[in-house]
């Protein structure tokens, strides 16, 4: 069942649209009755695991926020102890970093047989303790134990946050249905058809065409012979000298054939874009949890040695080793700790905690260079943070086209 969810649904007004209206839920007429046949077994109800995250985070608590963004860095700690254990004990538990992508492909295979893995693995753990096998036996049962925890956990609430939102009333469970955000089956059959759903909305749509906006109204200004422009105003119909006022079609529109040629190729590069801003503040993201692994192996390696460690030294470690030699090691941990709250405060949406991440970025480049404690590391610390700082200077683009291309993309199915 790899079906895409619609994210277009979320942009329309559903609540003329009713249990009854929707063949593949018959002989249900009413949401009292499908959640009595949902009670009774008589059909069951799936979570589709390719939901963005977009669509979770919106109707989630601040506490199930925070708690997916906690769960999020299980796998970062699991690189971490690898490699913290391979740089200073043994470079073969490098070779668990392995576990990541491959628990990644499996898990949403074993979704539903969770339990039955978690019980195999602690009992391979307890077994491999008792009878002290070596060392990365233990490592890589840990891991592989931590992330099958990690990914279904986050699935796990991903899909309560989900089936609460649909189990509110029969408008969200209809706009659920029809985006295949939610599976239903009766026996063995599959009751969401993507054509017939296509047909039901389209249907829909017609008898109930939503009411435009201005933006949306000017999306088919923009397109039309009898646009002008005003300079107090920006776009006007030329015929009234004013902004658009129709709800729901124009009786005076013509196409411009080179306007709105020019116009599509526009929206187009727009929405690219902010594929673009996406994944460019993916990026910054990681970077910090990149940022994190490196300053805590630094740090480490002045705790247990009092030396900078090649290739991945930090200018507050020189720093403090220069102007406060008798420092206890522990303190140079506090970096590594500050660019962990900022990740969290990063993938909680502050956009802040981008920006001041790439700061300390800079300023750690420059003492670096200042006291000559470096191999590469200014050059590679300034490429950080101008990645993280485009990451940044992103995210006000992505969250502008998906507020305004999100509509238009409704207006023309």
């Amino acid at each position: 069942m790899n079906f895409l969810v619609r994210e277009d649904l979320d942009e329309i007004d559903l609540s003329k649209l009713h249990i009854s209206d929707i063949p593949q839920l018959q002989p249900s007429t009413d949401f009292e009755s499908i959640r009595r046949r949902l009670k009774s077994e008589n059909l069951r109800l799936f979570i589709n695991p390719n939901t963005p995250a977009t669509h979770f985070e919106q109707i989630a608590s601040n506490t199930e926020k925070v708690t997916y963004v906690l769960l999020s860095y299980i796998p970062l700690f699991c690189v971490l102890g690898s490699s913290i254990i391979g740089v200073f004990f043994n470079y073969w538990s490098f070779a668990s970093l392995l576990l990541l992508p491959i628990i990644r492909f499996i898990s949403p295979i074993t979704f539903y047989m969770r339990n039955g893995i978690y019980a195999t693995l602690t009992l391979i753990l307890i077994t491999s303790l008792f009878l002290t096998l070596p060392w990365y036996v233990l490592l890589n049962v840990t891991i592989a134990l931590l992330l099958f925890i990690f990914w279904n956990s986050k699935e796990q609430l991903k899909a309560n946050i989900i089936l609460r939102n649909t189990s509110k009333n029969e408008t969200e469970f209809i706009r659920s249905f029809l985006s295949d955000r939610i599976f239903i089956l009766r026996g063995d059959e599959l009751l969401n058809k993507p054509i017939e759903s296509d047909y039901i909305i389209s249907k829909y749509i017609k008898q109930n065409p939503p009411k435009l906006n201005l933006n949306e109204r000017l999306f088919y200004c923009k397109r039309c012979l009898n646009n002008a422009f005003d300079k107090y105003q920006g776009v006007v119909c030329s015929l009234t000298g004013k902004k658009p006022t129709f709800e729901f079609s124009c009786s005076d529109y013509q196409t411009d054939e080179p306007r709105a040629t020019m116009e599509n190729i526009r929206h187009v590069s727009k929405d690219v874009d902010r594929d673009k801003a996406k994944s460019s503040t993916a990026i910054a993201l990681y970077l910090i949890d990149l940022l994190i692994v490196t300053f805590t192996i630094a740090a480490l390696n002045y705790v247990l040695y009092d030396k900078p460690i090649p290739f991945i030294n930090s200018g507050f470690f020189s720093l403090l080793n220069r102007q406060i030699p008798s420092i206890s090691g522990l303190y140079f941990l506090i970096l590594p700790i500050v660019f962990f709250i900022l990740g969290i405060c990063a993938r909680l949406k502050s956009k802040h905690a981008l920006l001041t991440s790439a700061i300390v970025v800079i300023i750690d480049g420059f003492l670096l260079a200042l006291f000559g404690d470096f191999t590469l590391e200014p050059h590679l610390k300034f490429a950080l943070a101008a990645a993280i700082i485009t990451g940044y200077s992103n995210i006000e683009t992505v969250t502008l086209f998906s507020k305004n291309l999100g509509s238009q993309k409704v207006i023309s199915s």
